[in-house]
């Protein structure tokens, strides 16, 4: 029987599964010397989730996609007030 791969609840037999894009593992690598940066590779990939989990990844998708918009928004506006304010002088 299979389980949610992020809270581990057993999933009914016959049951849609339903499959989300989630974090897997991730390792970092550290230089030698204290001031020599190191890498970090974050690891995704699909596994099966329970409904619950499922909606809950599918909202913070959604919020995270809404704040981008946002973000690409702001900077448009700050372009443009530099551009009018540009345009006054």
């Amino acid at each position: 029987m299979p389980n949610c791969f992020t809270c581990g609840k057993p999933l009914k037999p016959g049951s849609r599964t339903l499959r989300r894009k989630v974090r897997t593992g991730e390792w970092e690598r550290r230089g030698r010397a204290a001031t020599t940066p190191g890498s970090r590779n974050v690891h995704y990939g699909y596994r099966v989730v329970c409904p619950f989990c499922a909606r809950r990844i599918d909202g913070e998708s959604l919020r995270r996609e809404a704040l981008q918009y946002v973000e690409l928004g702001v900077a448009v506006l700050l372009l443009l007030a530099a551009m009018v304010a540009r345009a006054l002088r």
